[in-house]
């Protein structure tokens, strides 16, 4: 024994609440369908737009 006393109730026992799970899960399939209608609609153009912003956020 180690002085530590088992939780058996501890977060790794607790499932995540279902109204957070699909929260998430609605965020992370926005964000992709997202980010698949830019390539899709845009393409190569993307890397253009990064290239500016991190030009005009850097001051180079």
């Amino acid at each position: 024994m180690n002085g530590v006393a088992e939780n058996p109730q501890s977060s790794a026992a607790r499932p995540m609440p279902r109204g957070l799970k699909w929260v998430a899960a609605t965020t992370v399939v926005a964000l992709l369908a997202g980010a698949l209608l830019l390539l899709t609609a845009r393409g190569e153009a993307i890397l253009i737009d990064l290239y500016a912003a991190a030009a005009q956020m850097l001051c180079f």
